[in-house]
Order: C-alpha cells, then sequence, then structure tokens
C-alpha cells in the first residue's frame, strides 16, 4: 500500500514539530483564491461575446484575442511564400516530355544513373504522381 505523498509527509513533520495538527498544517497549505480583482484590459459590452468565447471560437490563445481587440486596426497581409521548384524537378520533366509512358521507377533509375543528382525514390515517385494527376487523360 502506498503511502502518503511527500508533501504530505513535509506537512506533518513541519505540524508536529511546530505543535500543529497534520490537519491544521494541510489546511493551512492549502492555497485559496485570490481576492476578486477587476479585470484589467477591455470589458465586454453586454451582448458582446467575452475574450475566453471569442478564443474558443477561433481557437487561438485568449492572450492573441486581447491583443487583436486592443489593436486600433489589423496587421498588414503578408504575402504567402511560394516554394521554388526543386533542381530535380526541371530534369524529370525533362525525362517525362521526352518518353511519358516511363513508370517511377524507370525516371528515379534514369535520374540516378545518368545524371549527377542524388534523389531518393520516394521523392520521385511523388513528383510523377503529381505530374500525372495534373495532366488528365486523353
Amino acid at each position: 500500500m502506498a503511502g502518503p505523498s511527500r508533501s504530505v509527509w513535509t506537512l506533518q513533520r513541519t505540524g508536529r514539530l511546530h505543535g500543529v495538527t497534520p490537519r491544521a498544517a494541510c489546511a493551512a497549505a492549502t492555497p485559496t483564491s485570490p481576492p476578486s480583482t477587476p479585470r484589467s484590459g477591455p470589458q465586454p459590452q453586454p451582448g458582446e461575446p467575452a475574450t475566453s468565447e471569442l478564443a474558443a471560437r477561433f481557437r487561438v490563445c485568449h492572450r492573441t484575442v486581447t491583443k487583436a481587440l486592443a489593436a486600433p486596426e489589423p496587421p498588414p497581409w503578408k504575402q504567402p511564400f511560394k516554394k521554388q521548384p526543386p533542381a530535380y524537378a526541371a530534369s524529370l520533366d525533362a525525362l517525362l516530355d521526352t518518353a511519358p509512358h516511363l513508370t517511377a521507377r524507370q525516371l528515379w533509375e534514369q535520374l540516378t544513373d545518368h545524371t549527377d543528382l542524388k534523389v531518393s525514390y520516394d521523392t520521385v515517385s511523388e513528383h510523377h504522381k503529381r505530374r500525372q494527376q495534373a495532366q488528365p487523360r486523353t
């Protein structure tokens, strides 16, 4: 049978040293709620949702909602970053343009045997799959 937790042992030992019963020591050590103070920051108007409700609805932290409500206008829109195609994409596309019937394995073998590019089979297979999905069959 497991004994009391380490904090209870500490409280009991401390209580015995100072002439306090263990129950009184535990009661004295339990945190009490802080006194009610008005919240800082903007208070919602009647009929408006609270910060916590908005945070739950938009699945963000309540601090994010508070910052957004305090800002006079939203931050400027950032252009999305567009990745450049990898170095092997041009070689794969050239091979597929000359021989569209090649499978992913054949493409990978051609690429690794006849060029100095080091690329995995999975990468070539994914590129081949995306290219086939982008081009409709005739």
